[in-house]
């Protein structure tokens, strides 16, 4: 099993490069389930919840791969023109994202075995 970054290498790179970047001021408050969730830190650093490693070295590997030439030069604040090929390609990166943001930091929502 491996820990996942939230953000690939090259997300972070690019958000780093952006003048507004702070990383200090990164802080998720919420409620997920029922109860109070609290994240603090660089959102560039966050790891998630283990995964195969096949998971990442695949599928995973392969989401990031399409999704770097449509989310990159957004990040930057580029136009970027998206057919529904690169639609769906955002929209799969994004779902992604959000779960292995949510099951990195709120362990208390995954399923238990």
């Amino acid at each position: 099993m491996t820990r996942e970054h939230v953000f690939p290498q090259w997300a972070k790179k690019t958000l780093q490069e952006h003048p507004q970047w702070n990383p200090s001021q990164s802080y998720i408050q919420g409620t997920v389930g029922g109860r109070e969730a609290r994240v603090r830190g660089d959102i560039l650093e966050w790891t998630s919840g283990k995964f195969a490693p096949n998971a990442t070295a695949g599928g995973m590997s392969e989401i990031e791969a399409k999704a770097l030439p449509y989310v990159a030069p957004m990040i930057r604040g580029e136009q970027v023109r998206l057919d529904r090929k690169a639609q769906h390609i955002i929209a799969t990166w994004s779902a992604l994202k959000a779960v292995i943001a949510r099951y990195g930091h709120f362990p208390h929502c995954q399923r238990l075995n």
